[in-house]
């Protein structure tokens, strides 16, 4: 009966840019129960049965597929970025309503939706290397005044992990599909440009602030890891969103890019809100330093008025 109504086909008929399903074994009997349906009713059912909408990026016979996978098309346009492995892949179908189906295993399916996800911003302060040259000691007396900024915005953002370097602030925030409200861009971004604001005029720190985000590796709701003796801390992510944050900065040093924030541009393409953000500069890309694929991000200028900052 499944053979009737699917088709199977190869890698190497699949393109990039073709629009996919994620399904399980499971799902296929579902379908194959709905494509034989005669009553209307099965329409219903049609509709309900489990799938994730993607699309293909990128397709290696021996590396398996990079996808934009949909997790919210409803309320914004939220996609991030998954790869498939070869042995996460049982079949590729071809459905009697013309659909491309890839069936993967259960876990790997369920991982989708069940693991939390990340977004990551840098703060970066410019021209502190210079200043160091000029003046070391006056910028080793801001340290404590930074610390002190730094940490009565800490406690007023307790859905922030923050860990802060002589120069350089990172930002954590994590959010999962089953829990849709828990992804907001717009204040994620809000929270960041604020702290980058009170570092402006409370110490004149001028800053540029880079966001990712997408697919954590390490599947936890936590934060951090931090160890009884409070001297160890685990940032508990692995995966592009961190990693692309690095490769961003590089590549707007190496381009000497002048501008306010830089986005990913599946990031910035999932906010609802973008009423802050002015200036819009044409979108630059770098190869993904896991997957190899490229990754665009936009660099965009603020409107301070509209972005109010926290006061502690």
């Amino acid at each position: 009966m499944t053979c009737e109504y699917f088709k199977q086909i190869s890698i190497g008929r699949l393109e990039p840019n073709t629009d996919i399903k994620i399904v399980t074994s499971y799902t296929i009997q579902q379908l194959t129960k709905a494509f034989t349906a005669e009553d209307r009713g099965q329409e219903v059912f049609y509709k309900k049965v489990s799938s994730f909408t993607a699309k293909l990026v990128a397709i290696d016979r021996n590396k398996g597929i990079s996808i934009q996978l949909a997790l919210n098309l409803i309320d914004r346009c939220h996609l991030v970025s998954e790869y498939i492995s070869p042995d996460d892949i049982r079949s590729m179908k071809i459905g009697y309503d013309g659909n491309i189906y890839i069936v993967v295993k259960k876990r790997r399916y369920d991982s989708f939706y069940k693991k939390y996800s990340v977004s990551f911003a840098l703060v970066d302060f410019i021209g502190s290397k210079n200043k160091l040259k000029e003046s070391p000691l006056s910028v080793v007396a801001l340290q404590p005044k930074i610390l002190a900024i730094i940490d009565s915005f800490a406690v007023n953002h307790p859905e922030l992990a923050i860990v802060s370097f002589a120069d350089t602030i990172i930002i954590k925030t994590i959010w999962s599909y089953l829990k849709h409200k828990t992804y907001s861009p717009e204040t994620f971004l809000k929270s960041v440009l604020d702290l980058r604001s009170l570092l402006r005029k409370r110490l004149h720190i001028k800053s540029y602030v880079i966001v990712t985000q997408g697919q954590n590796f390490i599947e936890t709701d936590k934060l951090i890891h931090l160890n009884s003796t409070g001297n160890h801390i685990g940032m508990l992510s692995l995966g592009p969103p961190f990693a692309a944050l690095f490769e961003i900065e590089r590549t707007i040093r190496n381009n000497k890019e002048n501008s306010d924030i830089y986005l990913e541009d599946t990031f910035y393409y999932s906010m609802n809100n973008r009423s802050f953000l002015t200036r819009l500069i044409p979108k630059s890309s770098f190869p993904c330093p896991i997957s190899g694929n490229p990754i665009n991000y936009l660099a965009i200028d603020v409107d301070q008025t509209k972005t109010a900052p926290f006061l502690p």
